[in-house]
């Protein structure tokens, strides 16, 4: 579209005043006909086509290859993007990808724009309010990030000496090494299943007498179990043939019932004890 003598001389004095590239490629896109841009096709809510090339959705925005659609778009109305620009989308709506809904600017005054229409946050773990784009954190610092990754703290009394003590793991059952230590010193004799030799076993879970025994275990075809959850029969496998269940699902259903049981007890035990 030819433009009107009075807006031709102000393009030209603007022109003539732009001391950057990037002043005059904005003069350049103000005069370019906008009458007939062309238009985003939406084909569902996370795909998109422009120019016979579909773009898919992810957290960032419509792309295909790394190359961004919105970038696309106003690469084909108005030519290349000036070094250190970014494209900014006017309503907000980073899905809305028509060449009317882009605007270019420098970084800075794209960074600057979002900080103001930042909305204000309440972090959740110390209260404090703080200004947070759409993609920012939900803390205000590191500090409470890291703070918000931190496993729960439970307390628990030692099977052994009776104290009181604080841990993150919610099988725990001892206070430290020696108390487990001293508690596998008074297991009972076990019988070796493969050479029926009879030994004193250092932690809960030895079967064999040696890792030689063990090695035997192993390679013997493991006979067939009854899952402990659903009841399925399966084979466990040779490196683990303790294995009570037959599937991951089962295996954590096995080991939420167990937590909830040890909770229990332990509840118990405070009780008694007051």
């Amino acid at each position: 579209m030819k433009q009107p003598e009075r807006v031709a001389e102000l393009l030209a004095e603007l022109r003539a005043l732009a001391e950057t590239d990037f002043e005059r490629h904005r003069i350049d896109v103000l005069e370019q006909d906008l009458t007939a841009p062309p238009q985003v096709e939406v084909i569902d809510d996370t795909h998109q086509r422009f120019n016979g090339e579909t773009y898919l959705l992810d957290r960032t925005g419509h792309h295909r290859r790394l190359n961004y659609l919105h970038r696309i778009v106003w690469n084909y109305c108005y030519g290349e993007i000036p070094l250190a620009s970014e494209i900014h989308h006017v309503d907000g709506n980073s899905l809305n990808n028509n060449i009317s809904n882009l605007q270019i600017m420098t970084g800075y005054e794209h960074k600057k724009l979002h900080r103001k229409h930042a909305t204000e946050v309440t972090c959740p773990i110390c209260g404090k309010i703080f200004a947070n784009s759409s993609h920012g954190s939900k803390y205000c610092s590191r500090q409470c990030a890291g703070k918000a990754r931190q496993m729960p703290t439970f307390e628990k009394i030692c099977l052994n000496c009776g104290k009181t003590f604080t841990t993150n793991r919610v099988e725990a059952k001892y206070c430290s090494f020696d108390c487990y230590a001293e508690a596998c010193g008074r297991l009972p004799k076990h019988t070796c299943p493969i050479c029926e030799k009879i030994f004193s076993p250092k932690t809960f879970h030895q079967i064999y007498c040696s890792p030689e025994c063990k090695n035997k275990a192993l390679s013997k075809p493991t006979a067939t179990k009854k899952c402990a959850i659903c009841g399925k029969i399966f084979i466990p496998p040779k490196k683990n043939p303790n294995k009570k269940c037959c599937s991951p699902s089962c295996s954590r259903e096995l080991t939420t019932r167990t937590q909830k049981s040890n909770k229990q007890q332990t509840a118990l035990v405070i009780d008694t004890s007051t």
